[in-house]
């Protein structure tokens, strides 16, 4: 069961990425700018870009250069081409969201046992929405983000296998905070308008 997995052993291996990601972000970095760094090698948990078509498409570029390293974070001011479930395209204003990608080696895990991993995903990024936004954070199984009947934000995980090993679980997420104009989207709601002011 799905219970049965949120144990000790398991979730120190997730848990622990998104506390030091949500403090550092402090989602002050949102109204920063930089300049895009060049995909390189690094030693660094951390990689910023001004602008992506996609972070999931950019830490897959990391795994597949052979420069992929277990708890990277690739951050991005603007997402051109976010990607959602089934093809859809997740909208963002530059500057206004939340666009993150985190590379992680899912080694003690079965490659049939990717809804455990998203679902331990989905229960931390929830757990950090709901300091925000208070008790009516949510999910909706298996991968939105809600706050009532409205879309805070997403996940999308997409994966590597060798055979019967499972090598790298790319988590994307994506979170409206200052947005506050949407096109093409159901019921979508930001943190701002949640709250009534700018998370900075």
């Amino acid at each position: 069961s799905i219970d049965g997995w949120f144990n000790e052993k398991n979730l120190f291996f997730v848990l622990p990425l998104f506390s030091g990601i949500f403090t550092f972000l402090n989602l002050s970095k949102i109204k920063q700018s930089s300049s895009t760094l060049p995909l390189k090698k690094s030693d660094s948990s951390w990689i910023e870009l001004d602008t992506v078509d996609s972070t999931n498409n950019y830490a897959m570029a990391l795994v597949h250069e052979g420069l992929a390293q277990h708890g990277k974070v690739v951050f991005t001011h603007h997402q051109t081409k976010g990607k959602g479930q089934r093809g859809k395209v997740w909208e963002t204003t530059a500057g206004e969201n939340l666009s993150f990608s985190i590379i992680v080696q899912p080694s003690f895990l079965l490659t049939t046992q990717g809804f455990q991993l998203l679902a331990t995903t989905a229960v931390a990024v929830r757990n950090e929405l709901e300091k925000l936004t208070g008790d009516e954070a949510k999910i909706k199984w298996p991968n939105d983000l809600y706050w009532r009947d409205r879309k805070t934000g997403g996940i999308l995980i997409e994966n590597v296998f060798r055979g019967t090993q499972w090598q790298w679980a790319i988590i994307g997420i994506g979170i409206n905070v200052n947005q506050t104009e949407f096109t093409g989207l159901q019921n979508p709601v930001s943190i701002k308008q949640i709250t009534g002011q700018d998370t900075d």
